[in-house]
């Protein structure tokens, strides 16, 4: 399945360029996938010359957004007045450029506003095989008009809908008084009261438009019952363009659930200086009313008080009253952007303590605060700035639906990471954890449980490695072939046994990360194995430091150089997120699906062969030496 990748992001060398115009970084999207979208525009006697030129701007922004070519994006345009006019079919222009020239060329046409007209012309000229639209792609027209219809809309709407075209509207000036915006929904429909307003809104329709060309990402399937309530940092140190941002990453997260009052219901509560319920667990019954709440959802401002936030939705929102359900999983969720203003330490242990599982992404100053200290590691996301917010969403999201599906059966605790800790399993049966015992467990074992968890290979077993422990032991000797997907698929000795005090299983397991193609195991190119591929990796800002972090985790040494190598095409690569790993996460927690022209090049001390290099060196240094003395002593 393709993943999406969109990034607000300025990449100073990358193959994926963001665009900066109009003073601004603007969204670009990043998919394998096929989408042929034609642009309506209106171009009546009602819109100034000048207001056609913000539409013709706008409309670049968008098409420097996509890879366009015959097998990627496609973008038609057709100009409407009084009567429709293809400017261009889908096929006309396979270059960025040529599009950005067409588009700089187009004339106004002046007349009428006959939308209906023209949403019957597109569907029946511009949405055909003849003229390049593809049997395998999605369909999408984007119509951008400035008043009221004069002729019927109705059948024209419905008839494109039959067809499989999915509609934008954006409406200026007098089209919020429109039928047109009326009847579409408000999740596929833009309005702004002047021309001058629409680059403002560009990145929000580059986003939208991205996820209809693929989905908004992965679904998650468990049939299990959830609440989930999501905690929003709404306060004044945070922009207005990025809590847009934040609105699109909570519609990333909602739209991979199946809502209603038997799966999963999200509620929401937004904090500045006091937190405010915006809508609680049972408010919206539909995937679609949450997504229209969303999209209304305007910012508080004030301060940051997480802890007087986190303390209300304990109080407030997990509540029998207000929706929460005895037998569903509990899953708190907090987006913030900066320091907490007051103590968040005890709040976040009231909600463990009351079985909520807290997930945190934080952004920008969040890497400082409190909550990054006192949070498992597994369960934060950090963004260095809100323009990589949607860079996590993927990754949060398959994060949450795991705790979701409630399957987990082995966990690695006390560690530093995921793939560190002492061995703990429950079985299908149980809630209880059960700490395994090294007489019952061996290599083969330690295998499975690696790969269960989406680490690379064990490299130590060793008991008491991660403390002791008092707690239950399990009872079964594992017996592991090693070639197991979970551990609770292998097979189990008939008899109970009994383990000693100190004896539980502690394991490591090796990040799943390598360098290829060099001339050691040290060097190469920096490969990642992320949700079972391996690919290479690449960074938007990629350094000496960072590649200590590689060297170290592949007991490489130092980082002895690195640099970006610029391939012939772009490639699939994962993308490793600013500043993550070297904040102390792992490498799993820091990559998300993308494509670059770029990949990483690393070369780090071998510690083997600097040890050799260092005694030829020293054997040098002494034979050296040894002939210096002889020449002085026959003189």
């Amino acid at each position: 399945m393709d993943h999406l990748l969109v990034v607000l992001v300025l990449l100073w060398s990358s193959g994926l360029q963001a665009e900066e115009t109009h003073n601004s970084i603007r969204a670009q999207c990043e998919t394998t996938n096929k989408a042929d979208i034609v642009v309506l525009v209106d171009g009546s006697g009602s819109i100034s010359q000048e207001g056609f030129e913000t539409i013709q701007i706008f409309i670049a922004d968008i098409v420097n957004a996509f890879d366009i070519g015959p097998d990627r994006f496609q973008i038609g345009l057709t100009q409407f007045s009084n009567d429709p006019r293809t400017e261009w079919n889908l096929n006309t222009h396979q270059t960025k450029q040529s599009l950005l020239d067409a588009i700089d060329k187009l004339q106004k046409v002046q007349g009428g506003t006959f939308t209906g007209r023209a949403l019957r012309h597109i569907l029946n000229n511009n949405f055909k095989p003849n003229v390049g639209m593809r049997a395998d792609s999605k369909k999408i027209a984007v119509l951008i008009t400035d008043g009221e219809p004069n002729d019927n809309i109705t059948l024209p709407l419905q008839n494109l809908k039959d067809a499989g075209v999915e509609l934008y509207i954006i409406g200026v000036r007098d089209a919020h008084n429109s039928k047109l915006m009326a009847i579409v929904d408000q999740f596929h429909a833009y309005y702004v009261r002047d021309f001058v307003y629409l680059l403002d809104i560009v990145n929000n329709i580059i986003v939208k438009l991205c996820n209809s060309a693929v989905g908004l990402g992965a679904q998650c399937e468990t049939k299990h019952k959830v609440d989930m309530v999501v905690l929003v940092d709404g306060s004044g140190s945070i922009r207005r363009d990025d809590f847009e941002t934040i609105k699109f990453l909570i519609i990333r997260i909602v739209d991979a659930f199946i809502i209603g009052p038997d799966r999963v219901q999200i509620g929401l509560t937004q904090f500045g200086t006091h937190p405010r319920t915006e809508w609680n667990l049972n408010t919206h019954r539909t995937k679609q009313s949450l997504l229209e709440a969303i999209d209304k959802l305007k910012q508080v401002g004030g301060g940051t008080y997480t802890g007087r936030a986190l303390k209300h939705i304990l109080h407030k929102n997990f509540k029998p009253n207000v929706g929460m359900r005895a037998d569903s999983h509990k899953i708190a969720v907090l987006i913030t952007g900066g320091e907490a203003q007051d103590n968040v330490t005890f709040p976040l242990q009231n909600q463990k303590d009351n079985g909520i599982e807290v997930f945190i992404i934080g952004v920008k100053d969040a890497h400082r605060s409190q909550l990054m200290a006192t949070t498992d590691k597994s369960h934060i996301y950090y963004a260095w700035d809100f323009r990589f917010l949607l860079y996590v969403a993927n990754n949060i999201t398959i994060s949450i639906c795991n705790s979701a599906t409630s399957r987990d059966s082995v966990r690695l605790v006390n560690g530093t990471s995921l793939c560190s800790g002492r061995l703990e399993v429950k079985s299908n049966q149980s809630n209880q954890w059960s700490s395994v015992c090294e007489a019952d467990f061996d290599q083969q074992d330690a295998e499975v449980v690696c790969r269960e968890l989406g680490c690379g290979a064990p490299s130590v077993l060793l008991r008491g490695l991660y403390g002791q422990v008092e707690a239950q032991m399990w009872t079964r000797q594992f017996q592991c072939g090693g070639h197991e997907s979970a551990l609770l698929n292998c097979r189990r000795s008939d008899s109970t046994t009994t383990c000693s005090p100190g004896r539980a299983v502690g394991l490591t397991c090796s990040e799943p990360m390598r360098l290829m193609g060099g001339d050691s195991r040290c060097a190469g190119t920096l490969e990642v194995k992320h949700r079972g591929m391996w690919r290479p990796a690449n960074h938007t800002v990629w350094s000496l430091k960072d590649a200590q972090g590689v060297c170290r985790e592949l007991g490489c040494g130092f980082a002895v150089s690195t640099e970006k190598r610029k391939n012939f095409s772009a490639r699939s690569v994962w993308w490793i997120s600013p500043d993550c790993f070297q904040s102390g996460f792992v490498m799993r927690e820091c990559v998300s699906s993308g494509s670059s022209l770029f990949t990483l090049e690393i070369i780090c001390s071998n510690p083997v062969v600097f040890i050799i290099r260092l005694v030829v060196l020293l054997l040098s240094l002494l034979l050296f030496i040894t002939v210096i003395c002889f020449v002085h002593k026959d003189h």
